[in-house]
């Protein structure tokens, strides 16, 4: 899965995860619902240290991502994170290919020059802002009374498959 994060800086590719497992919930909706786990030992950048989306890395050439920009360039909004926005919110389905291949080059090419300073040492910092950003220890207190919820309503969840990036 990739996570963008659109902010002042832009459109910034913060995440790509390692290969995700999915939790089927019976509870929660008439369908349940599904929860998606990774190994969280990779850290999200930061907001300011991730690759940008629609920047090119220096001055005559090339955008990073030609073709996630042809996919989008049709798109009628005003400008590419505009776009992007519109065409890629909440996006359950995988990109093709091609793309998915790109995308994950440039988070990858990205991984290589990064610091340890680039990285997100709290989920705050992988946002461009954030006015009193939620403890981790409360966001695991949220997320377990949230299973535990879901257990109630429909059962025990259940593992179902392995998916890759």
């Amino acid at each position: 899965m990739a996570f963008v994060q659109g902010g002042q800086l832009g459109a910034r590719l913060v995440l790509i995860t390692p290969p995700v497992k999915r939790f089927d919930h019976a509870g929660g909706s008439p369908k349940g619902r599904v929860e998606l786990r990774w190994d969280s030992a990779q850290k999200p950048f930061r907001y300011d240290r991730a690759p940008a989306l629609f920047a090119s890395p220096r001055p005559g050439t090339p955008d990073l991502l030609p073709r996630l920009i042809g996919t989008i360039a049709n798109t009628n909004r005003s400008s590419f994170d505009a776009k992007l926005a519109s065409r890629f919110r909440a996006r359950t389905s995988p990109l093709d290919h091609d793309m998915a291949r790109e995308l994950e080059a440039g988070f990858n090419d990205a991984l290589k020059t990064a610091e340890p300073a680039d990285f997100a040492s709290h989920y705050a910092d992988a946002l461009p802002w954030c006015d009193g950003p939620t403890p981790a220890s409360e966001r695991q207190r949220d997320y377990r009374a949230k299973l535990e919820e879901l257990k109630r309503a429909g059962g025990v969840s259940r593992r179902t498959g392995r998916c890759c990036k």
